[in-house]
């Protein structure tokens, strides 16, 4: 086999080969090559996100001067960047606030400009595992399309400040410095089982030798080798420190940096040299200590071990167990007895129940669909909740091709790619680091889709390395003796591989684009209860809302993206689904008078006594309820598009587990109307004669009633979003308009809605459409803000 083909089938690069080009060695010429290549992969993944931007200039997306944003999580950290609710604090909150002190912008234009700038920056973690592996081309190509893959690129886009833009960042750079720092020492798997098959009888004998980067066979042995290495130990030390950091920023992260703090002694013992094992686990130390216990304890036994490792003398002899005889705060250091007494205090940590017990409940939230069992219920008789998980989008299971789509267009090159990455775990070493993302990739099966987004770095990183090697292989028999034109060639034809393969992922852009994740009336409603309640006011919404209410009225909510199980599911639930105002009021002050907290409601009850407090409630015998406080009950179009699910969870029964729901659909849009017929017409299916059509415009509500019994009911929103305004954007609209056709920017509404006759006697309609004054609902409800799509009630 030629040296070509065996290192293409048995790749060993690392980031100190200077024959690779990698970004950490090579000439001067290499080094200006490989920042190139990073600058590009910054520039570009940054400038196709904001191809989006002509999507966003539109009137209906601001209030007054702030940007609505596309994610309801957003708003939490907003808030929590003023110094409101429990988003106070945390990292995503503190990054939003002091970028707003020291440029002196709002916050809320933080989080709308901030995420295509935050959302390249692991497009760099990519390309540095390349550019470490000796490919910097390859990185420039592999960065580019995991910041554009479909299911990280589609949570990231202008106005998405959350959490998901350092998930995917945090996820490639933990790794990163050990990875690097150990893998060019490891023999990979597959050696390692020829070595356990077929021991050598003497030694270079039937096995084949670790091949170092200075070339020195199966050892870091030498004095001079091991002084190189030492200048791993302060990149281990800080990336260490900074992966305990990093924790704070998500809960992934606990479970990630366990794995790779374990993943290293695991790899020197298993794949390690024959001579220096101990050396290696010493330097593994400055990575795992800090990593997993923190600045404290942790930091300073790393950083004595770091010290020894640097400045203690050494030997070129080896005893005959394969370690150096060292005398001093050396030899105690690499004493059986001392490594195990500094990793025991790792592996105990790594094994904390609570750490175990948290990953077992995350990942039941994402996978449990039947329901929400309280931990205060009865015992003998369990009081269970639906379950909110199967209404959240991103939790919702998807397909195997679904799966491979959210990496990449094309599901035969993603699958391609993942069996590759498969062969290469057994040939390269540095694979074990990207297992945990692969299998975070896999579980999006039953995780949901948002699982997809570990799958881009492992697959585009795995493409474009292998593809780089094939690429090579082929141009060094097709160049051979030109390696000058080669040299030429190589840029050109990196960038054609960056466009070709990222065009079908931009012409997606569009796709993804969705704008505000809720409307600017609604975002009116709030900011009016800001300054027009009392400041211990509780606002009674959709728990979707809820981060959005605590940013523009900053009072607190019965629900919200973090409270939206069990009791703080039903209750609001309950109070949208009913017919009957004074049952919805009754629910309401009861919360109110149990301290407005959901939990408070059913604590103690089981199943029968949690369905009998419902009766009693809707029962009119009893007398209203006193409660101390303002509640208010927000109501608007796009909650009745989340209908459906709000009406399974509001007319849950408690004994017999079950929810009838109502029936409603969003309709297509070709559809026409008639108000004086009360005929409507499709273009697919039979005229079909409506109870009632309500019509909503920026002039009001139109109601018309045919009085027909069993018919369907529907509602129509006119309103028009107007899109432009802005000319220095009419560059990318020309742009867009020439690619997806003229009516990409056209903003028709397409709010079309029928519904059966329970749906549409619910709370959450009927207080949309009736008169503030009528006697249905005015005992119990006083109407406070209006604007037409959003309708705010005072409980009374």
């Amino acid at each position: 086999m030629s040296e070509q083909l065996r290192n293409l089938v048995f790749p060993r690069e690392s980031a100190f080969s200077a024959s690779a080009g990698g970004l950490f060695a090579g000439g001067r010429a290499s080094r200006a090559q490989a920042a190139l290549c990073l600058l590009l992969t910054l520039v570009l993944s940054v400038a196709a996100r904001l191809l989006e931007l002509p999507f966003w200039d539109n009137p209906s997306f601001v209030l007054g001067d702030e940007r609505l944003l596309a994610t309801h999580d957003a708003y939490h950290w907003l808030a929590g960047a003023e110094g409101f609710e429990f988003g106070a604090g945390h990292p995503m909150s503190e990054l939003a606030g002091m970028l707003s002190e020291k440029s002196g912008v709002a916050p809320a234009r933080i989080a709308f400009f901030l995420p295509p700038f935050m959302s390249a920056l692991p497009a760099l973690g990519v390309f540095l595992w390349c550019a470490g592996l000796g490919r910097p081309y390859a990185g420039l190509c592999a960065g580019v399309l995991c910041s554009l893959s479909p299911g990280f690129c589609a949570r990231t886009m202008l106005g998405f400040y959350d959490t998901d833009l350092v998930i995917l960042l945090f996820a490639v750079f933990l790794g990163l410095i050990p990875a690097l720092w150990l893998s060019p020492l490891l023999k990979s798997p597959f050696e390692a089982l020829g070595s356990l098959l077929f021991p050598a009888s003497r030694p270079g004998e039937g096995s084949v030798p670790v091949r170092c980067p200075d070339g020195s066979p199966d050892d870091i042995a030498d004095s001079e080798t091991a002084r190189s290495r030492t200048i791993w130990l302060w990149p281990l030390l800080l990336s260490g420190l900074l992966g305990y950091r990093m924790q704070e920023w998500h809960s992934l992260f606990p479970y990630l940096a366990r794995y790779y703090a374990l993943v290293l002694p695991c790899l020197i013992l298993a794949l390690g040299p024959k001579k220096g094992k101990r050396e290696l686990l010493a330097f593994a130390l400055c990575y795992s200590l800090p990593l997993l216990l923190g600045p404290f304890p942790g930091f300073f036994p790393a950083l004595a071990c770091a010290l020894v490792l640097r400045f203690a003398p050494r030997t070129d002899q080896f005893d005959p167990d394969g370690e150096r005889p060292v005398r001093g705060a050396l030899r105690l250091l690499l004493d059986k007895r001392t490594l195990c007494a500094l990793w025991l205090p790792v592996l105990l940590s790594a094994m904390d129940s609570a750490v175990l017990d948290n990953l077992l409940r995350s990942f039941a939230a994402y996978t449990q669909r039947g329901g929400d069992p309280s931990p205060l219920s009865a015992p003998g008789d369990p009081l269970i909740f639906p379950s909110v998980a199967q209404s959240i989008i991103e939790v919702q299971t998807i397909s195997f091709r679904e799966m491979l789509l959210y990496v990449y267009p094309s599901e035969w090159l993603t699958l391609l790619a993942m069996g590759v990455f498969a062969l290469r775990f057994f040939t390269m070493p540095v694979m074990f680091w990207f297992v945990p993302l692969f299998v975070l990739y896999l579980l999006s099966l039953h995780m949901g889709a948002r699982m997809t987004m570990f799958g881009a770095p492992v697959v585009m990183i795995t493409l474009c390395l292998e593809g780089g090697r094939l690429a090579e292989f082929v141009a060094a028999r097709v160049f051979a003796g030109r390696r000058r034109l080669l040299s030429a060639l190589r840029p050109g034809f990196c960038l054609l591989c960056v466009f070709g393969l990222s065009w079908p992922l931009i012409l997606y852009i569009p796709d993804y684009s969705q704008g505000p994740i809720f409307s600017r009336e609604q975002a009116e409603g709030l900011s009016f209860l800001k300054n027009n309640s009392a400041e211990d006011a509780v606002i009674w919404n959709w728990w979707d809302w809820g981060y959005a209410a605590h940013h523009f009225a900053r009072r607190r909510t019965i629900s919200d993206g973090a409270r939206h199980g069990g009791p703080s599911l039903f209750l609001p639930a309950a109070v949208y689904t009913t017919a009957d105002p004074r049952f919805a009021r009754q629910i309401v002050k009861y919360t109110a008078s149990k301290g407005d907290v959901p939990g408070n409601v059913f604590a103690g009850l089981s199943a029968r006594g949690a369905q009998r407090l419902m009766e009693e409630l809707s029962d009119k015998g009893k007398p209203l309820i006193k409660a101390p406080g303002e509640q208010y009950l927000v109501v608007g179009f796009e909650l009745l598009h989340l209908g459906l699910w709000i009406t399974r969870y509001g007319s849950w029964n408690f004994e017999t587990k079950r929810a009838p729901g109502a029936l409603m659909n969003n309709l297509a849009p070709a559809l026409e109307y008639n108000v004086e017929t009360g005929v409507v017409l499709s273009d697919e299916a039979k005229p079909i004669y409506a109870a009632t059509i309500s019509v909503f415009s920026p002039a009001g509500r139109e109601l018309f009633d045919f009085n027909r019994y069993g018919a369907y009911h529907f509602i129509f929103n006119s309103k028009t979003s107007v899109y432009g305004g802005d000319a220095s954007l009419d560059l990318l609209r020309d742009f867009w308009t020439r690619l997806r056709g003229p009516g990409i920017f056209s903003g028709l509404g397409n709010d079309k809605i029928v519904m059966d006759d329970v749906f549409y006697n619910t709370m959450m309609v009927q207080l949309l459409i009736r008169q503030p004054g009528d006697p249905f609902i005015a005992p119990y409800f006083k109407l406070v803000f209006d604007n037409t799509y959003t309708r705010i009630y005072k409980v009374l």
